[in-house]
């Protein structure tokens, strides 16, 4: 136990040791990455899936012209990012408008009629500050 205590401490500024964690660290973020990332494509219609598709293959294509134009590493790994971001926002996009467009985003008429009574009778309530009143207003 006394070895264990004299050998962990130093552990922790062992080179080799910080970077296994950090490989560790790194591996369960990317792997988060792709579960989050799937999950948005589950969601998407078959045609966002083909244009999401498309746009790899695209971002593929241009990472190949780079490889054999024999292009810098560093200018490679950076435009691969650039494209990696592309293709997600790209993805989050897609993903909002499929909510903006499916039906279950709308509220049914009747429920916003209900709504629009709710808040006209809030309104004629005396008990309520000229605060609230004044927002449900704006609100309506």
């Amino acid at each position: 136990m006394a070895v264990e205590a004299g050998f962990l401490p130093r552990l922790r500024f062992n080179p080799r040791f910080q970077k296994y964690v950090d490989g560790q660290s790194l591996q369960l973020t990317q792997e988060d990455a792709e579960q989050k990332r799937q999950s948005l494509v589950n969601v998407l219609d078959p045609q966002a899936r083909k244009r999401l598709s498309a746009l790899s293959e695209k971002c593929a294509q241009v990472l190949n012209v780079y490889s054999t134009q024999q292009t810098e590493g560093y200018i490679v790994e950076s435009n691969e990012q650039a494209l990696k971001t592309l293709q997600w926002v790209y993805l989050k996009l897609l993903v909002a408008r499929h909510h903006l467009e499916t039906p279950a985003s709308h509220a049914p008429e009747d429920v916003l009629e209900a709504k629009v009574k709710e808040l006209e009778r809030d309104l004629q309530d005396p008990s309520e500050t000229d605060t609230l009143r004044q927002s449900k207003k704006r609100d309506g």
